[in-house]
């Protein structure tokens, strides 16, 4: 690569990147301004560009990642840790937040504590706004999602204060390790932490248990069988249409929240 090229890359570079958000890469920026300015000597070639450039790109991922990870985590804390109204135990459902601005507009969240946030920040929409809380039943899939999140990304510690490489690599060292733990480590003695008459219960359910030490992907995927077949509290008669029948059977209802009641006291018990 000749000198022309090798400085229209430079200052290609110096384009692309925001020296803002490399605070600590002062001399590689101070690299390409001298680069830009005519200044290439024999060290400079046209693997010094694109190594800058790869490594200005690995900069800004690591950098996305963090930030991913820390709303992830502040998200799964405040999930876990809000106070919110509970009508069913054992039910599928998912609480979100509503406020409106001066001009009727409605916002929804899922944490009170974004909700305040948010409202604070941009107070020249809001007048003291009343948080509404509202309760969804029968969403198992974002349900689910947020239950994954809680179990995935809570109690991480974050640098609040500036990014550190060192640390997200921990981070995702431990988020690999709790995955790996999730879907692979056996932990629960299904046939000897239920009762057999729940174990009877599932039977007739036609739901095959194993005599072996479920992982948590495993136990929280008889769980889901299970419910299948429950009705919630309060459940729309459009969301019954999905429930599976238990006609043919000696199971009720009632069953069946025994049974997701002492299946909720293991996940308890295991720290799920």
């Amino acid at each position: 690569m000749d000198k022309e090229k090798i400085i229209e890359n430079a200052n290609r570079l110096l384009k692309k990147y925001n020296i803002d958000d490399f605070k600590d890469e002062v001399h590689t920026f101070e690299l390409l301004n001298r680069i830009v300015k005519g200044n290439v000597d024999e060290t400079v070639n046209e693997n010094t560009i694109k190594d800058i450039e790869i490594y200005l790109d690995s900069k800004i991922m690591t950098k996305n990642i963090y930030r991913d990870y820390q709303f992830l985590s502040e998200l799964a804390d405040d999930l876990e840790l809000q106070k919110i109204r509970k009508s069913d135990y054992d039910d599928f459902k998912v609480v979100i937040f509503k406020v409106q601005d001066i001009n009727n507009n409605e916002y929804t969240f899922l944490t009170r504590k974004y909700l305040k946030k948010y409202v604070k920040l941009h107070n020249n929409i809001f007048n003291n706004p009343t948080i509404m809380e509202l309760e969804f039943h029968g969403n198992p899939e974002l349900s689910r999602l947020l239950t994954v999140i809680k179990k995935m990304f809570r109690t991480t510690n974050y640098s609040k204060d500036k990014f550190n490489s060192k640390e997200i690599d921990k981070l995702i060292i431990e988020s690999d390790r709790r995955q790996e733990r999730y879907y692979n480590l056996p932990v629960v003695d299904v046939m000897h932490e239920l009762t057999h008459n729940s174990i009877n219960i599932i039977n007739k359910l036609g739901i095959q248990l194993e005599n072996k030490i479920y992982t948590e992907y495993e136990f929280d995927i008889l769980e889901m069988k299970i419910r299948d077949y429950y009705i919630y509290e309060d459940m729309p008669e459009n969301e019954m249409f999905y429930v599976k029948s238990l006609k043919g059977t000696v199971i009720t209802n009632n069953d069946l929240k025994d049974v997701l009641y002492e299946i909720s006291e293991i996940s308890f018990n295991h720290n799920f």
